[in-house]
C-alpha cells in the first residue's frame, strides 16, 4: 500500500502490526509512527465499523489518512479517551520534546548497563528515577484528570 508518512511529524510511519515493533495484535488496522507515537486508528472514521475483511479495514484508513493534507497535530484528532483531552499542536510538540530526549537519555543508559565498570544498582536506579521524570514532565503537559 505504499510508504506512510506520520500527519504529525512527517517521519515515516507503519502499519501498527508490522514490523519489529508490531503491537502483535492480528489483523492490526492502525497507522503507528515510531518516532512520535501517532496512531490512527479505524474507529476515527464514522460509518466504517465492522468492516468485511482485514484488507478492508486497511483500504478505509488509509483513505481516511490520505485525506489528512498536512502534517500538523491540528488536523490529527486522537480517540477519545477517559481522563485525557484533545491536545494542542504546541502541546503535542512538547510532548514529542519530552520523548526524543527519552529516546536520547535511554541511548545513554544502555551505554551506561554495557560499562563493566559501572556499579550497576545506581545505573537501574537512575534509570528509573528517569523513567518517572520523563513520565512526570508528560503528565504535566498532557494533564489527565484520572490517577
Amino acid at each position: 500500500m505504499g510508504n506512510l508518512i506520520c500527519k504529525c511529524c512527517s517521519k515515516e510511519a507503519r502499519w501498527c502490526g508490522d514490523g519489529e515493533n508490531a503491537c502483535g495484535t492480528e489483523g492490526c488496522d492502525h497507522i503507528q509512527c515510531d518516532h512520535c507515537g501517532m496512531h490512527y486508528s479505524l474507529e476515527l472514521i464514522e460509518g466504517s465499523e465492522n468492516p468485511e475483511t482485514h484488507e478492508r479495514a486497511r483500504e478505509l484508513v488509509l483513505a481516511a489518512y490520505n485525506a489528512v493534507q498536512d502534517h500538523s497535530m491540528g488536523s490529527f484528532i486522537q480517540p477519545k479517551l477517559t481522563g485525557y483531552r484533545q491536545l494542542s499542536e504546541d502541546e503535542a510538540m512538547l510532548m514529542n520534546e519530552i520523548k526524543q530526549k527519552g529516546v536520547e537519555l535511554g541511548v545513554l543508559v544502555e551505554k551506561l548497563q554495557r560499562t563493566d565498570t559501572l556499579d550497576q544498582r545506581w545505573v537501574a536506579i537512575g534509570k528509573t528515577e528517569l523513567q518517572q521524570g520523563l513520565m512526570a514532565l508528560i503528565r504535566s503537559v498532557a494533564q489527565p484528570t484520572t490517577f
